[in-house]
């Protein structure tokens, strides 16, 4: 072997050992930070960080980075992360997991525009590569920042195209967080039939995961959800597995709170025994943490069941503990429900003067936290609204440009064919100009389509956006009279802004509802019911709904006696919404009839008036997002144009199909086939 070959083997030999031995000395690092020690690996990273191989120095400032992040030193995070960027070369991964750890810096520290336009430097590093995993994972930091600013719709967005990215694939993980921010949102936005579905697929997501922390943490979320929806005895065993999972990781303030959520579940099954050995547990665990506030709660919990048990000395005792962390820190959520408890207490010991002034502290502490909830819900929905607006204007932009090419592709199809009908033979020219001229004709029948695409959406966002005009206004209007103490009656004036909020809700709903169809994200949940029992509810709901508008009601009941699987609370909203529809647009003196047949071919449902009707071509527009038959028609009374979308979108999730016709007395007919079972996988 000559020299120069041994000298190119020992360079690479030297090479291949500096590699192995940066490699060991950046696990070594990696395994001190997982393990929290993160003084060690400080001391490790400052060697390292000199290292000839730059492959070395490159993840050993990284992993500085993320020990000062977890230090809460993110401000230092974010220096180091910036040094990185500056001294090396970035390639696109280096990229993504730079500018996504800055964004996660950044959105500690609350500057959430800074994260967000990092989270999206990240989401073109990702896209760049192809890597659809980490899209979604972007995705998904993405929709935390918009939910964080209050931009509940653009949160829900970016969160459902994560969905999608991480649906049937492997990274549980991924789709653990992806499931329980949708939940989360769903939470917020009034929908917690989803938001236990979502729920319910994060913690087997997690489970597949095997991260105990993330398990323990979704199942301690599922639980209280169950409960806030009536499931008593569902929501109890979901607690106590979250307990279980929480006691392997001795995580003593989320067992305090998952014991004191048990205590609440006992109180409402009236199982006072249980119910105070769960509230005496959760005390032990919260008086082993620092949090005053995790104490205040147990202490509260304890009182409520000594005040059911009727231990009115031992309630009373709990007072001076009470008081004592008052003083130190308490939400006004737990101080209004702890002055109703005390309240009580001291009436039971007859102490009437100090009972009332702490029962007028109540009424006092629940009209400032009504006030401050009307004013977060106001800020929430149109913060959301003009999330959706921005994005709809994206679109738009999207769709002009689109046009634009097109047009641009047209001229030049018009130039080619002109150039080779010159110098072609006739038939081949005629062949040609055949082929070019139906090729202009689909680009101008795509352009078109994008032309009424734009109109369409155009005419959706001013509607919606008219929606929104005349509650905010009202509210805007009330809780500026209220300001200057212009309104006598705040109940009154109470009660109207209520109104308003919830004509925003449902709006925020329904838009939420159809995005979900458009994202195949709307999820069904067949159950068991008794078709009767089904049935008979409806009549006696719509009965009552059609008599209270002074018009008369017919039922034509046929229905065997069977059992049915269907997805009730959607169909419940459906049919809710389409006897609402029927009373609003039929003149008085009218009828309203509900028909009903289940047998073994399945359900068929229907729901017709009297006059006035709908004509014919008109019908077939009825389905369209926001078409009202005449301008303003639904505005006057309430609607805001979405529910027959939204049925629809329902019904044809459930495998069923929905129409409608003209009715047999003067006004419109709406009909529903659905099958017995509806198959969730289709």
């Amino acid at each position: 072997m000559t020299p120069i070959k041994n000298l190119i083997k020992a360079v690479a030999l030297l090479t291949a050992m500096h590699c192995q031995a940066g490699n060991t000395v950046i696990k070594e690092i990696e395994d001190l930070e997982k393990a929290g020690k993160y003084t060690e690996a400080l001391v490790k990273i400052e060697t390292a960080s000199v290292s000839e191989e730059e492959e070395t120095r490159y993840q050993a400032i990284y992993l500085q980075a993320m020990i000062y992040r977890k230090q809460d030193l993110y401000e230092k995070s974010i220096s180091t992360l910036s040094y990185i960027e500056k001294q090396f070369f970035l390639t696109e991964a280096r990229k993504y997991d730079l500018y996504r750890e800055i964004g996660i810096n950044y959105r500690n520290l609350s500057q959430l525009e800074q994260a967000e336009s990092f989270y999206l430097k990240a989401l073109a590093s990702a896209e760049a590569m192809n890597k659809s995993s980490l899209v979604a994972q972007t995705y998904n930091n993405l929709g935390v920042v918009a939910d964080h600013r209050n931009l509940l719709a653009q949160s829900m967005q970016y969160h459902l195209k994560a969905y999608e990215l991480l649906k049937g694939t492997d990274q549980y993980e991924k789709q653990g967080a992806n499931f329980y921010n949708l939940g989360d949102i769903s939470v917020r936005m009034g929908d917690e039939e989803n938001a236990e579905y979502f729920f319910q697929q994060a913690l087997v997501a997690d489970k597949a995961s095997k991260e105990l922390r993330n398990v323990a943490g979704t199942a301690l979320r599922l639980g209280e959800l169950k409960f806030k929806n009536g499931k008593t005895d569902e929501a109890l065993a979901q607690t106590k597995e979250a307990i279980e999972f929480l006691k392997e990781l001795n995580a003593r303030v989320s067992l305090a709170r998952a014991y004191r959520n048990s205590a609440l579940i006992h109180i409402a099954k009236a199982d006072l025994d249980n119910a105070l050995a769960d509230a005496l547990a959760g005390i032990e665990y919260a008086t082993q943490t620092s949090s005053t506030l995790q104490q205040f709660y147990a202490y509260l919990t304890e009182l409520e069941v000594r005040l059911k048990r009727k231990e009115l000395n031992k309630a009373k005792t709990l007072l001076t503990k009470l008081d004592a962390l008052t003083e130190i820190e308490t939400a006004e959520v737990l101080l209004e429900k702890y002055h109703r408890l005390k309240a009580i207490t001291l009436a039971a010991h007859h102490e009437y003067a100090q009972a009332f002034q702490f029962m007028k502290s109540t009424s006092e502490l629940q009209t400032q936290l009504h006030e401050t909830l009307l004013e977060k819900q106001v800020s929430t929905y149109k913060a959301s609204i003009d999330a959706l607006i921005q994005s709809q204007q994206l679109e738009q932009a999207r769709s002009a440009q689109a046009i634009t090419e097109i047009n641009l592709q047209n001229a030049k199809l018009s130039t080619q064919m002109w150039v080779i009908t010159a110098i072609s033979t006739f038939l081949a020219g005629l062949f040609l100009v055949g082929f070019f001229v139906v090729k202009h004709r689909n680009a101008a029948l795509k352009a078109k389509m994008y032309q009424l695409n734009i109109e369409h959406k155009d005419k959706m966002l001013a509607d919606i956006s008219h929606e929104l005009r005349t509650p905010l206004s009202v509210l805007k209007l009330h809780i500026e009279a209220m300001e200057h103490n212009l309104i006598d009656d705040s109940t009154i004036a109470y009660a109207k802004i209520n109104n308003k909020i919830n004509q925003l809700n449902e709006l925020i709903s329904n838009v939420y509802q159809l995005s979900q169809a458009d994202h195949d994200a709307l999820v069904i949940h067949p159950q068991q019911h008794g078709a009767k029992t089904v049935i008979q509810s409806y009549v006696y709901d719509i009965e009552r709904l059609v008599t209270s508008n002074q018009l008369q009601f017919i039922a034509d009941i046929h229905v065997d006696d069977m059992s049915i699987y269907i997805d009730k609370p959607k169909l419940d909203r459906v049919i809710d919404n389409l006897a609402k529809n029927a009373c609003l647009y039929t003149d008085k003196p009218g009828k309203v009839r509900f028909k009903a047949v289940v047998n073994k071919q399945g359900l068929f449902l229907q729901v017709d008036d009297s006059s006035p009707g709908v004509s014919e071509a008109e019908q077939n527009k009825l389905f369209e997002r926001l078409y009202r038959v005449e301008a303003s028609r639904s505005r006057a009374t309430g609607g805001s144009g979405l529910g027959l979308s939204i049925c629809k979108s329902l019904i044809e999730a459930m495998n069923g199909k929905i129409t409608v016709k003209s009715g047999k007395y003067g006004g419109l007919c709406i009909q529903i086939n659905l099958p017995h079972a509806v198959d969730v996988s289709a």
